[in-house]
């Protein structure tokens, strides 16, 4: 079995338009694209469930304890208290306010 050729095709069905020859362009590009992605070289670690629930057991006693309470200022007292995960990172904050 023999691959067909979109471009031909297209030329054979509608002459140079050139829409259809854009389109029978992207159907090539689509076609010789990889169908997979590579595995990101990137590794995170993730959090356990303990250590997300000793952090979420320190900001829920923190705030109870004294009051009214921002997130911002919460993320302040979550690293300073050196809790897991929680670093001087926009990632870090966003561990709080989640």
């Amino acid at each position: 079995m023999s691959a067909v050729d979109p471009i031909a095709v297209a030329r054979e069905l509608f002459g140079d338009e050139p829409d259809i020859m854009r389109l029978a362009d992207q159907l090539e590009r689509d076609r010789t694209r990889p169908a997979v992605y590579q595995p990101s070289p990137i590794k995170r670690r993730r959090a356990t469930k303990d250590e997300m629930e000793e952090r979420a057991r320190f900001q829920i006693a923190y705030a109870a304890e004294h009051g009214p309470v921002t997130v911002r200022g919460l993320y302040y007292q979550a690293e300073v208290a050196g809790e897991a995960g929680i670093d001087k990172t926009d990632n870090g904050y966003a561990k709080v306010q989640r």
